[in-house]
């Protein structure tokens, strides 16, 4: 119910603001169009006026209630997505594993398990909680409703003067001349392709739940450099396909047009680019090209820095389901220890940490029952089956140092976090 409440309010004060904001533009618009009238040879009838003013407010709606949506309701979806699979001893080792110097100098951390803790009064249910309410500062620290506040800002500010412009373009108010060329057509095919392409990507990115702050940052930069660009790159070619290039230039993301922008510069001035390393990442099952590309433009383009980025901020930076992460860094795990050998496991269901560390479990049971027993015989066979594929030619590898291998990621402080538990701490780092 209080968070009903809290949503409830949030979303009528950002209706408020934007209907405000929709309405301050208005009034500046009506003053521009009052003094243009006073001053112009042919005046404007007053229905262009109306007919303009509801186009503003469109826009300026068009491309905020998407955004609204996301920062009052699907915020707290995807929030919940993290603390529904982050509980109990899953959301200690995830602290301890990539947040446990700031964990332990928080105010409120009392200790990471019950057996570290001297205070014979404190009970594990208060340990969670605290540990709950840590989590919660992280979160909204690196990932706060906050942050989605200014950036909404000033992509409404700039699409509600980019569009003016293209009102008074189109009503021959103003012209734009570079050289002696007209680039009027171009300027507004230019604008209305990039304002596509962020009402468009705005929506996937709300129904995803995938949105950003940084993302509108550059959804901004891209509506204000929508003309410029236009303008360079169509200069290129014949002058009755530009208004349609420029459009479709306008609808590509900012990333494309950079790839683009480089090649063509590196073509004109004859330069040599240093052709990029294979994509490690395709190796990874359940990985497509898309993937692959929405991860290196997180800065993890390799496997290894998968089970180094806080796991939380990478799915919420991509897109990517939190359970799709871990299941990514439970495989790369097997890969820094057996390399690309890892891929022939696949076909016993062993690429990934999780199931190593389950077939150690077995390995170890020491129960006599005949049910137990059952089990310690079809592990030791995986594992003689798993030793034939991975093993190299003419050489002395045998299960013995599979099964090593396979101990050192089954005990490994990544493994355990994905297995949701406590990892092993040094006496000091236990307690405060």
């Amino acid at each position: 119910m209080a968070r009903s409440t809290e949503q409830h309010n949030m979303k009528k004060q950002l209706l408020l603001y934007l209907l405000a904001a929709n309405l301050l533009g208005l009034i500046a618009f009506g003053v521009h169009w009052y003094v243009s009238l006073r001053h112009a040879l042919v005046p404007v009838p007053p229905s262009a006026f109306i007919s303009s003013s509801v186009l503003l407010f469109i826009t300026g709606s068009l491309a905020s209630a998407p955004l609204i949506r996301f920062v009052v309701l699907d915020w707290s979806t995807r929030y919940d997505e993290f603390v529904n699979r982050l509980n109990n001893d899953a959301l200690t080792a995830y602290l301890q594993q990539f947040w446990e110097k700031r964990v332990m100098k928080a105010s409120d951390f009392i200790a990471w398990t019950l057996a570290d803790c001297e205070d014979k009064t404190i009970t594990q249910k208060q340990i969670n909680s605290s540990l709950e309410n840590i989590f919660d500062d992280l979160y909204y620290d690196q990932h706060g409703r906050s942050d989605f506040f200014v950036p909404m800002i000033l992509l409404f500010f700039t699409i509600f003067i980019s569009t003016v412009l293209c009102i008074l373009v189109y009503l021959e108010q103003i012209t734009i001349v570079l050289d002696d060329f007209d680039a009027t057509v171009i300027a507004i095919a230019s604008m209305a392709g990039a304002y596509m392409y962020i009402v468009s990507d705005s929506i996937q990115s709300v129904r995803q739940r995938s949105l950003n702050s940084s993302t509108l940052y550059w959804y901004t930069l891209r509506m204000l450099l929508a003309i410029p660009i236009g303008v360079a790159l169509t200069s290129l070619i014949a002058k009755d396909a530009q208004p349609f290039v420029a459009f479709g230039l306008g609808a590509l993301p900012m990333d494309t047009l950079i790839k683009s922008l480089r090649r063509l510069s590196t073509e004109k001035l004859n330069l040599t680019v240093e052709e990029e390393e294979s994509d490690q990442l395709i190796r990874l099952e359940g990985v497509t090209g898309r993937i692959s590309s929405l991860l290196i433009a997180e800065g993890v383009d390799s496997i290894d820095q998968i089970i180094t980025v806080d796991p939380v901020s990478l799915s919420i930076r991509t897109g990517l389901p939190f359970k799709f992460i871990l299941h990514l860094g439970s495989q790369a795990i097997v890969r820094r220890h057996l390399g690309e050998t890892a891929e022939k496991l696949m076909p016993l269901g062993l690429a990934d940490a999780r199931s190593i560390a389950a077939l150690i479990d077995d390995l170890d049971n020491k129960k006599i029952e005949p049910e137990e027993q059952a089990k310690i015989s079809r592990a030791t066979a995986v594992l003689n089956a798993a030793t034939s594929l991975v093993k190299p030619e003419n050489s002395s590898y045998t299960s013995e140092c599979l099964e090593f291998n396979f101990r050192q990621i089954a005990n490994g402080n990544y493994t355990k976090f994905i297995q949701g538990k406590l990892l092993t701490l040094s006496k000091n780092n236990a307690q405060l």
